[in-house]
């Protein structure tokens, strides 16, 4: 009996010693995700595994730190992490038309598995519910009720709630951008949904949230450098 005892200390002191060089050396990282910006891929919230055993590619998710800025609305100067999309690397031009990524001449991705904001009046607010059958305690569901007027949706969603409700892609002036868009200004009059063309300089990224007008992703903060990537989450 004792040697059975040894053995699973020991097995137990082995799993442990595991797990905690899985967690320093950064073959595993383990996160919670408390905003909407990647939603609906990674859900207010929610929580994910990301590792810096794997090279990111084009459009993976990736984890990484920044210094945030003081137009942020959080603790200007402090080291955050981040999780957004892969979209762009050192030496990519990149340009973005009606919230869409066209990177290198090449429009890479759909609205499919994107969020966008859509104006509707309040009324329609429970009707949309319904239509889409989405839960009472579902957080758009929520916010809907709390704000009003301004919902997000995939295109799919949209396409189906346009055929019985009075619903518009939301549109904002440009000047509730100018400050905060990066490299906006008189010349170039970029927004969240037109940007660039912008050439990514060298040992730099640049990252999407999928939910485009809910994330302050590199159209605000501009480009990330590399040696700032921590790891890519393996399993969304």
């Amino acid at each position: 009996m004792k040697r059975k005892y040894i053995v699973l200390i020991i097995a137990a002191g082995v799993l442990v010693s595991l797990y905690v060089f899985a967690r320093v050396s950064g073959a595993f990282q383990y996160y919670s995700y408390p905003v909407r910006s990647m939603e609906p891929a990674i859900p207010k919230n929610s929580h994910f595994v990301a590792t810096n055993l794997k090279s990111p590619k084009l459009k993976d998710i990736i984890v990484y730190k920044r210094i945030t800025g003081a137009n942020e609305g959080i603790d200007s100067g402090v080291n955050n992490i981040y999780a957004f999309r892969l979209m762009g690397i050192e030496g990519d031009l990149i340009e973005i038309k009606d919230g869409l990524v066209i990177l290198n001449g090449k429009q890479i991705e759909d609205s499919s598995k994107l969020y966008f904001d859509y104006t509707i009046a309040p009324l329609d607010i429970e009707k949309l519910i319904e239509l889409l059958g989405l839960k009472s305690d579902d957080d758009r569901t929520r916010e809907w009720i709390e704000f009003g007027g301004s919902v997000s949706l995939t295109n799919e969603e949209y396409k189906m709630a346009k055929k019985t409700i009075d619903i518009k892609p939301q549109i904002l002036p440009d000047s509730d951008f100018a400050n905060y868009v990066y490299m906006a200004d008189e010349k170039n009059k970029w927004t969240d949904s037109k940007f660039g063309p912008y050439r990514i300089p060298k040992g730099h990224f640049f990252v999407m949230g999928d939910n485009r007008n809910r994330a302050f992703d590199s159209r605000f903060m501009g480009p990330i450098p590399l040696e700032n990537i921590l790891g890519t989450v393996i399993n969304r």
